[in-house]
């Protein structure tokens, strides 16, 4: 199936194939041009071979054996290994998602901070002068990367835990006698959060109100036991709160509902959501099968570290190490 995602260079101009040109028209083009490659540097050319040098691989990707040796290096400058087990040759990036780039990844950093501030696909595309269908490719491959992220950390001290919902698209809206289903039903897909003083968790929890064994299966082995959870008293949350032997502390929604934010004990979480709901808008459209690979984005951006070249410096040591791949005709072809 061919890719419905508007693929146009962003290296042409109209007057490519012009013979003449006004004074005006030449300069733009010429510009433009220079703009475009200068952000769109051959492999050679930029200096991540020495970067990429600096990584050795812990196996080989092709059979995991730890027996290999230097095999010279590639077109590009990068170092090439072959294993004493399989035959078969490799490099740092082989299996990772930028395995076969044709990108520097100097154009990655600038990739990132564009999604680190909540710029849309669309106009990073647009800012970067790459097409549409690359910069919605490059968002999949950060998704495989942090697939796993939110394995890594665990909420402990005092907690705030809530769930907020997030529309169906439309054409996925279940309807009863010609009429939408009203209040937290099927159309609604539930987000479980939570959150600590310094980290954030987001989580898709099924579509419509949660049940108990819901919450406890997905915060089990995310809160640490025995820590103090502040949240509204939803019968959810009591059978978290004795499996983990946590500490509550319950403020209802007829309690804070007259409350100014700066007065409300659950501010910490509804700010929180807020945030999510905003990021969520920054990138409208989106299939709702990635919501989670989106929320793993989400929380990455609200976690430590708070600077912004320190997250893509975690990205991108996170990209290399991953031994995940993501083809551009795999992520297009009909599923």
């Amino acid at each position: 199936m061919k890719s419905k995602i508007r693929t146009r260079s962003r290296k042409s101009t109209p007057w490519d194939s012009l013979p003449l040109l006004s004074p005006s028209q030449e300069f733009i083009r010429d510009n433009y041009k220079q703009h475009y490659f200068a952000r769109h540097r051959s492999l050679c050319d930029s200096d991540e071979a020495a970067l990429l040098n600096h990584y050795r691989p812990e196996n080989c990707p092709n059979c995991g054996s730890v027996h290999f040796h230097k095999d010279g290096t590639t077109a590009n400058g990068l170092q090439r290994y072959r294993c004493n087990h399989c035959g078969k040759s490799f490099s740092i990036v082989t299996g990772t998602i930028f395995e076969d780039h044709k990108l520097p990844l100097s154009e990655w950093i600038e990739y990132c901070l564009n999604l680190i501030h909540y710029s849309s696909i669309s106009a990073d595309s647009r800012n970067n002068k790459n097409a549409m269908s690359t910069s919605v490719y490059w968002l999949h491959k950060v998704f495989e990367v942090l697939d796993e992220y939110l394995e890594t950390y665990q909420l402990h001290g005092t907690v705030f835990e809530d769930e907020t919902y997030y529309s169906m698209i439309h054409s996925s809206i279940q309807k009863k006698n010609g009429k939408e289903l009203r209040g937290l039903s099927k159309n609604k897909i539930c987000i479980a959060t939570a959150c600590d003083d310094t980290h954030v968790y987001c989580h898709v929890c099924g579509s419509a109100k949660p049940s108990s064994n819901k919450i406890v299966k997905l915060f089990k082995g995310r809160i640490e036991p025995g820590s103090k959870l502040i949240h509204d008293g939803d019968n959810s949350h009591s059978e978290l709160v004795k499996v983990l032997g946590l500490h509550s502390e319950v403020h209802t929604t007829a309690e804070t509902k007259e409350l100014d934010d700066k007065d409300n004990p659950l501010d910490r979480i509804n700010h929180l959501h807020f945030l999510l709901k905003n990021f969520l808008r920054s990138h409208p459209g989106f299939k709702r099968e990635d919501l989670q690979g989106y929320l793993n984005l989400f929380c990455f951006i609200m976690n430590p570290p708070f600077n912004d070249l320190e997250k893509v410096d975690i990205l991108m040591n996170l990209a290399i190490k991953c031994h995940k791949t993501l083809r551009y005709r795999q992520y297009f072809s009909k599923k």
